[in-house]
């Protein structure tokens, strides 16, 4: 019987091609081909990416050195440093069939575990008109929010994450569009009791996110996005592990706004409870959801607040300048347990000079500050990155 409907299947399908096929060569107007006219090819290959050269001095020991994390300081002594590093660079290929319009594309960047020089892919996906599925920057971000910085992380209040998913987008008009995405169900981050119960996430439930754009080069952006957290619990150690589901949510705004045609601002501001590890400064600390201290037996989701404030200013048509406030706030002192991050600000300045659309050099200086629960005592650092970049 499941032969019988497949082949149904696949003849209705064939058949209903068949038809939308000889409807689209009857509308094509009949033109005689010359001997200069060339077959269009099926396939096309693109090759797209960067090379970057960074010097970097820091004034702390940070565990991570590609991007300016200020939360990876492994002290507050003040000890100076500096890398000489390409990681950052990027190579991107795609391959696109003319005759179906089906893409694919891959992205790679150098930027290995432990500060290693290794390949990490970075995008893998396939669209097909207003699909795509597989690895790219998830529906909550938007890109066009990132200023003209050279730092690899950028303000660390953004939300830039990449994640495997499903989605469609769809353009009503030049204003207007919207996106809807299933995202990966291990993106949250949790963490769990260390007892002798045994409790473990599991993902089960994909993540939902919704985004509606309006505008053209001044526009406003708003998303939303709800993210099932599952785990198996257990009271006491002769009870079975059961399946326990609780519901993160978030939102979040984006805008640019042109002041004129060299000054623009970029804004950015996100809320939610269970849902941190979308912002760079928590991203997969476990900070989605906590052990309650009042009852270990059950998790507190914790609230976030994140919000990113830069202006970009071109001098002319080669120098540009940037100047932004970056500020990340998780968690309610009753729920946080002492060293969990309570807030992370972070600002920065650059100057870059681009004499070409393939070139461009500078230079970015960033300083952070860094508060945690129920620990007196701030930490803070500083980098002067010095970068030249050619692109492709």
């Amino acid at each position: 019987m499941k032969s019988i409907f497949l082949y149904l299947f696949i003849c209705i399908s064939v058949i209903t091609r068949a038809q939308n096929l000889e409807i689209i060569i009857d509308s094509i107007p009949q033109t005689k081909k010359t001997i200069d006219q060339e077959p269009t090819k099926p396939w096309e290959l693109d090759f797209s990416g960067f090379i970057q050269a960074d010097v970097i001095f820091d004034n702390k020991k940070l565990d991570y050195i590609d991007g300016y994390f200020p939360t990876y300081m492994e002290s507050n002594k003040t000890e100076y440093y500096s890398y000489f590093t390409m990681r950052q660079s990027q190579l991107g290929l795609g391959i696109t069939n003319n005759e179906t319009g089906i893409r694919g594309f891959v992205q790679i960047d150098f930027i290995g575990p432990n500060n290693k020089t290794e390949p990490r892919l970075r995008k893998l996906f396939i669209t097909y008109k207003n699909w795509m599925i597989g690895q790219d920057w998830s529906n909550v971000n938007d890109l066009d929010t990132w200023a003209n910085l050279l730092d690899f992380n950028g303000p660390n209040a953004a939300l830039y994450t990449r994640k495997m998913q499903i989605r469609y987008t769809k353009e009503i008009n030049s204003k207007n569009q919207f996106s809807i995405a299933l995202e990966d169900p291990n993106t949250p981050s949790i963490t769990l009791p260390e007892n002798e119960l045994g409790w473990k996430k599991q993902n089960l439930l994909p993540n939902l996110v919704g985004a509606y754009k309006y505008g053209e080069k001044s526009y406003i952006r708003t998303a939303a996005f709800l993210s099932p957290i599952s785990y198996q619990k257990r009271n006491n150690t002769e009870e079975e592990l059961e399946v326990n589901t609780t519901l993160g949510i978030g939102v979040h705004a984006s805008s640019v706004l042109y002041v004129d045609k060299l000054s623009n601002f970029k804004l950015i501001a996100a809320a939610g409870n269970g849902t941190a590890t979308n912002v760079i400064s928590f991203n997969e600390e476990g900070y989605d959801a906590v052990p309650d201290t009042n009852n270990q037996n059950r998790l507190k989701k914790l609230n976030f607040f994140s919000t990113v404030l830069a202006y970009e200013h071109w001098w002319n048509q080669k120098w540009s300048s940037v100047a932004f406030y970056s500020g990340s706030f998780l968690g309610k002192e009753k729920y946080a347990t002492e060293g969990i991050l309570k807030k992370v600000q972070h600002i920065g300045i650059n100057t870059v000079y681009q004499p070409t659309n393939y070139f461009r050099t500078g230079f970015d200086l960033t300083y952070g500050v860094v508060d945690r629960h129920q620990l007196s005592n701030k930490t803070e650092s500083a980098r002067l990155q010095f970068s030249a970049v050619f692109s492709f």
